[in-house]
């Protein structure tokens, strides 16, 4: 799979102008995670950016990071995205 990961878990997509985003834990810690989705509907991760639970003040996006986090852990290293085990 290279730099990307195959990932089917993220049930919210999000999107942000062209891009397509979601929370998820990574490296445990909070992360908006950016991925392009392709035509066998595997979704690919290319970055993440990691965020504070404190920006996000809406009872919607508070209900989104819980959703979203309960099932995307990952750890990133040397450039590559694993799937954590919970």
């Amino acid at each position: 799979m290279g730099r990307l990961l195959a990932f089917v878990l993220i049930t919210e997509v999000y999107h942000n102008g062209r891009m397509n985003w979601s929370f998820a834990i990574v490296n445990g810690r909070l992360a908006e995670v950016f991925f392009d989705k392709k035509k066998d509907s595997l979704k690919n991760i290319f970055a993440h950016a990691y965020v504070r639970e404190n920006d996000y003040r809406t009872k919607e996006e508070r209900k989104w990071i819980a959703e979203d986090t309960k099932r995307a852990r990952f750890s990133y290293r040397n450039q590559q995205y694993k799937l954590v085990q919970s």
